[in-house]
């Protein structure tokens, strides 16, 4: 595995350098069996057995190459996942969905400032090509007052991460929002 890196990343460039020495911080690269144990050389180049997450230290590594094969591998108990984002998404996402519900791929309801809406969602386009450029199509977002095109998609995949995917997908634009009246919030239990 290593060598396959090494093979790609040329180590005289600076930053490329840069990448093989984090690399070496989170990767047991050298490693070996040792009476049925896989062993690593530490930071500090001292032979030390893989152990379980608690007996872990914050600069040890969390993926192995596993001696048997070379398959890059996760160290048991050990998540390469920080774990208060994973958290802070759920609360985020656990947000969203209290204010929206999913009819179909195409509408929703969503409560904005409290007041509950029917949306009209629709695909953003792909990218086409125009004499040799991408041409992104613009199209009017009703709910975030803003143009958006294919290209918004990263920005829309930003707001996912911090647990505020408006439609569930960074592809949907609203197309219409119309005001639920007092018969339809009833119909789907819901209150101002």
């Amino acid at each position: 595995m290593y060598s396959e890196l090494r093979a790609h990343i040329d180590a005289r460039s600076t930053v490329k350098r840069h990448v093989l020495e984090h690399l070496a911080e989170f990767v047991a690269i050298n490693t070996w069996l040792q009476d049925g144990q896989i062993w690593y050389h530490n930071r500090s180049g001292a032979p030390q057995p893989l152990q379980s997450h608690s007996a872990y230290g914050r600069f040890d590594p969390y993926l192995y190459v596993d001696p048997r094969g070379g398959i890059l591998r996760e160290i048991p108990g050990r998540s390469v996942r920080k774990p208060h984002r994973a958290r802070k998404h759920r609360a985020g996402q656990a947000a969203l969905d209290a204010r929206r519900r999913i009819l179909s791929d195409t509408e929703q309801l969503l409560a904005i400032d409290g007041i509950w809406y029917h949306i009209v969602l629709a695909k953003l386009p792909e990218p086409r090509c125009v004499r040799g450029r991408e041409v992104l199509e613009r199209h009017w977002d009703v709910v975030r007052s803003a143009w958006v095109s294919a290209g918004d998609a990263q920005r829309f995949r930003e707001e996912w991460a911090r647990g505020k995917y408006l439609f569930g997908s960074s592809t949907l634009y609203a197309v219409s929002k119309r005001q639920l009246g007092k018969r339809e919030l009833r119909a789907a239990g819901l209150s101002r």
